[in-house]
């Protein structure tokens, strides 16, 4: 199917980027070596292979991309359910049927999951025409399932201008020698090829345990640190995420304003519900403003959100970023860093001093000690991101072990109608843990720079923050806190879910660089996850009944549609149905938004939930003889 040349608005250019595919898989074995052996047969071109399971192949403009599992069973229902095509009613150039067809013999059994080219294609051949199913990087995607090697395969057109996935100039075939009735696969001659590698500062461990007090001086210091800035400042604002060290700095600055009623210096809170929060720390930080609140001291409890455009559902869905990695932490600024300043800039007013205080430690790790140091030296005020703000860090010396004793062994400042002696807090660290430190995410980690916030996560150990926190391998503290709090295993399961899909082998990347900075145009790249892929996660999320609110479905179907022409998107009806399935009250009817002559504004009109309650009023009137209906007066006309 062409749909390049009928798209004449899109543009295929060249463009440097980092990819720089390696010379073999990371590990071969006979079956592997015999599928190669066939597509060098066909006449294929080697193009390399990217992280370590992708290789990529092609012939002309068409490309296929076999992503291997050696020895490990892949996570099917991340291709979908299959359909009901077979590979030999597609025509895909190139003789790639025979070559499927040779493959299948082999004992590999071939299937081909819903998808939206599938669609395209029934479309041309059924019709009516529908032009939401153009797309100019459209694929095909295959299932080959054998005994101890499967593979997901991906043939790309037939007249793409270069190969998927940033590879570049073809690469020499390793000669291949054809032993008994196996193939094996000798030695690369070719030259090796320089591998990109970053050096990971080690992180300085931390363990946590309970002493018998906090060491006296050491609290001394940060009691006086906490004073002078109220003597010295008019407002004292502390990030609170929730965690054991914004919770020891926000207890000790409430503890100063009841020791000290006198003091004229305001005291406000902030906090961040990133609306996927660990639920129970959610919760957890709900109770604490209720609290706080109920002391009557005066003391303002801001919880902001990321504004509906940066949430984290719509971000992945409607935008189509991948789900946070290492390499791409698109969460830390669109869901606390900015929201957080947004509240920080509310308060900078002409001549008002103002000083953050934050929860950080040196001992936490390598990379936060020497960003401490360099942002305070020797001196007590650091600067803020935000123009106007000092920063202080007073337990920068404390341990874990100092937070989490200080919180075991004083009781909180408010009265105990929430978390007496702190023991609530204490419960979540004790169920996420299972040995080694705990992490927090805090909301006031971008202060010292802008990498700050980034740095925070560093994936090297369990942490608290969102259960859909896929920058980390595995959220130990998630799985642990599942074993007793039956609530956080669907999150647990979709969050495994999310991070396999950063895995290229489940096909979820377009495969193509977007580019709209002056019109649509594609480049070497990964790109973003295609609707097909984003498809199967919202059906994920609807089996274990994981909600989205209803003003976060309005936003990622105005997403799409915005998408949808620039990006090239085949939108299907499969994602319309199950995106609409998470509306609290069934629409019945919707514009189609996604035309732009019939709603050209993308404006969502549907019914709302105050629109069922009327209806449901009005049928009980009729259905107890208080109205008529106009039907029915028509009828006795």
């Amino acid at each position: 199917m062409n749909v390049c040349q009928e798209q004449t608005d899109y543009r295929f250019e060249d463009a440097p980027n980092k990819v720089r595919p390696s010379i073999n898989l990371k590990r071969q074995n006979n079956d592997t070596r015999f599928v190669w052996g066939l597509l060098q047969e066909y006449g294929l071109s080697y193009y390399g292979v990217i992280r370590d399971w992708t290789a990529v192949f092609g012939h002309g403009g068409t490309f296929v991309v076999l992503h291997h599992f050696v020895d490990e069973k892949p996570m099917w229902a991340l291709y979908g359910k299959d359909s009901d095509i077979h590979y030999r009613h597609l025509s895909m150039g190139g003789g790639l049927e025979d070559l499927i067809e040779t493959i299948a013999e082999a004992g590999y059994r071939i299937t081909i999951p819903e998808q939206a080219y599938v669609d395209a294609i029934l479309h041309e051949m059924t019709g009516p025409y529908n032009w939401h199913y153009e797309s100019p990087v459209h694929k095909l995607v295959l299932k080959a399932r054998g005994e101890r090697h499967s593979f997901a395969i991906e043939v790309f057109g037939d007249d793409m201008p270069f190969p998927p996935y940033g590879v570049k100039e073809p690469l020499p075939w390793p000669p291949l020698k054809i032993i008994d009735n196996g193939i094996q696969l000798d030695l690369f001659d070719a030259a090796p090829f320089v591998v990109e590698t970053s050096v990971v500062e080690p992180i300085r461990g931390e363990r946590m345990g309970i002493a018998g007090s906090v060491n006296e001086a050491l609290e001394r210091e940060t009691d006086e640190a906490i004073a002078r800035v109220f003597r010295e400042c008019e407002l004292v604002v502390v990030p609170a995420s929730g965690g054991k060290d914004s919770s020891v700095i926000m207890q000790k600055c409430l503890r100063y304003k009841q020791e000290n009623p006198d003091c004229k210096t305001e005291l406000v809170i902030v906090s961040a519900d990133v609306l996927t929060e660990n639920p129970l720390l959610a919760a957890h930080v709900h109770r604490l403003k209720e609290a706080v609140d109920s002391m009557g001291i005066g003391v303002q409890f801001i919880i902001v959100e990321p504004a509906i455009t940066d949430t984290y559902m719509v971000t992945v869905f409607g935008r189509g970023y991948a789900t946070p990695s290492a390499n791409f932490r698109w969460c830390v600024d669109r869901l606390k860093v900015t929201p957080g300043r947004k509240a920080l800039e509310q308060f900078v007013t002409e001549g008002k001093r103002v000083c953050q205080l934050l929860g950080l430690r040196e001992p936490e790790s390598t990379a936060r000690a020497a960003s401490i140091d360099k942002h305070y030296a020797d001196e007590f005020y650091g600067n803020h991101v935000v123009k106007g703000i000092l920063t202080a860090a007073p337990i920068r010396r404390w341990s874990a072990t100092d937070t989490i004793t200080y919180l075991m062994r004083n009781d909180v400042p408010w009265k105990d109608t929430y978390d007496y002696g702190n023991s609530h807090l204490i419960h979540l660290y004790g169920s996420a843990m299972s040995g080694g430190g705990l992490e927090e995410c805090p909301i006031g980690a971008s202060i010292l720079s802008e990498n700050e916030a980034v740095r925070s996560c560093t994936g090297k150990a369990a942490r608290m923050g969102c259960w859909s926190c896929t920058i980390i391998s595995d959220d130990t503290s998630l799985r642990n806190q599942m074993e007793l709090h039956e609530e956080i295993r669907p999150l647990y399961e979709m969050r495994q879910y999310f991070k396999a899909g950063q895995d290229i082998r489940y096909c979820a990347y377009s495969g193509y660089k977007r580019d709209n900075r002056n019109r649509p145009r594609f480049e070497p790249g990964f790109g973003n996850w295609t609707l097909d892929f984003r498809t199967i996660l919202l059906q994920k999320m609807a089996d274990l009944n994981i909600p989205l609110r209803d003003e976060e479905v309005d936003e990622i179907f105005c997403q799409v549609q915005k998408r949808e022409l620039t990006e090239g998107l085949p939108v299907t009806d499969r994602f319309r149905n199950v995106l609409r399935s998470f509306y609290s009250t069934d629409p019945l009817f919707m514009a189609d938004m996604y035309d732009p002559i019939l709603n050209p504004d993308g404006m969502i009109d549907r019914r709302s939930s105050d629109d069922a309650a009327a209806i449901d009023r009005v049928l009980a009137m009729i259905d107890a003889g208080q109205i008529v209906p106009y039907w029915a007066s028509e009828r006795e006309q």
